[in-house]
This record gives C-alpha cells, structure tokens and sequence, in this order.
C-alpha cells in the first residue's frame, strides 16, 4: 500500500528532526518536544505515526536492514568473500543515499543495535553457507562467521569515522585478512616494502 505523500513528507521532518539532534544529544536526553519544535509539528501529530522515539529509531534501523538484506540477496557468499569490495561498496552507496542520517545512527553509542542488526543478518548467511559447504562444523562456523563479520563492520566503522581511509585499499586489506589471516597481512606488508 503506497502511503500519502504528506505522511511521508512528515515522516522524513520528524526523522530529520531527530538526526539533527542526535548531532547535539545523547538519544536518552531527546524528547517527543525537541524533536516536534525541530521539525515544526505538534506531538499528536507526532504520536499519529509513533508510540516513542524507540519505535522511531526502530523503523529507521528496520529501514536500513531491510535495505541492506536486499542488497545482500543479489550477492552469494562466495562473492562478497572473495571481494569485500562489492560488501563496501553496497553498504556505503546505502548509507551515502542519506550520509548525515545514517553516520549519526552509525556513529551515535545507540548505533551497536544498528550495526548489529546489520552484522546478524550477514552472519546468518556466512553461517549457513559455512555449514551448507561442508567446510566446518556449526561451532567453527558461528565463530569464523562472527570473526568475519564484526571484522568487517568494525573497518567499515573506522570508514565513517575517517572518510579519507580509501575503500579500495581496506578492501583489499581486508580480503588477505579474511583468506590469508594475520601473516597474510604481514607478509603482504612485507612484500610491498620490498617492492617500493
């Protein structure tokens, strides 16, 4: 069912509203009030589309989960493993589509649930594709899955954090820890010394 446009309209003040001051405040210090003064609507209206802030932050994670699991879909594991590229590239052309939305969810303390909704639904495939494969049993799949994946997301953190980290090479940094491991990545350091 496609919504009304005045409802989307007000959705997108009171989610703006609430990034903006995200920016200024802890989440647990934002009020129904702030966020309806900033956004220039009254609290019923505000109570029209959510019970509290939780089920406000809670359809914008859903929103970007959801957004993510599709992207996910298009792709099997063997791909996003062997070029972690594609994995960044997907998450950050989401997250680019509204940057100073999502960085202050991703950045903000309250961004864990964020990232770890992210992080859990890729677990769950790297899990089943690990144990599908034959490759290890359920036990070694759960922990190289989670390895994986709080890896990953861990980089991509330091991404936000640090825009200047240039994705290409933290990909390819990334993919000689995941295939290689640690002395994959030394030796490759090693080499590239040797080299230049």
């Amino acid at each position: 069912m496609k919504q009304d446009r005045r409802v989307l309209r007000t959705k997108l003040a009171i989610r703006q509203a609430f990034i903006e001051l995200l920016d200024q405040l802890d989440v647990s210090q934002i009020t129904i009030t702030d966020i309806c003064n900033v956004a220039n609507i009254n609290r019923k209206t505000f109570y029209n589309h959510y019970m509290n802030i939780y089920e406000l932050i809670e359809e914008i994670e859903g929103a970007m989960v959801l957004a993510f699991e599709q992207f996910l879909s298009k792709y099997n594991v063997d791909d996003l493993l062997a070029n972690p590229e594609i994995f960044f590239s997907g998450l950050n052309h989401i997250v680019e589509e509204n940057y100073e939305f999502y960085s202050q969810l991703i950045l903000n303390k309250h961004s864990f649930r964020l990232v770890d909704k992210i992080g859990e639904s890729f677990m769950i495939r790297l899990r089943s594709y690990l144990e599908d494969s034959g490759l290890v049993d359920r036990d070694s799949a759960v922990f190289i899955a989670n390895y994986t994946v709080t890896g990953m997301l861990s980089m991509y953190q330091e991404v936000f954090k640090n825009r200047a980290i240039d994705k290409k090479r933290l990909s390819v940094l990334f993919k000689i820890i995941v295939m290689d491991g640690f002395n994959g990545l030394i030796n490759h350091s090693v080499s590239k010394k040797l080299r230049g």
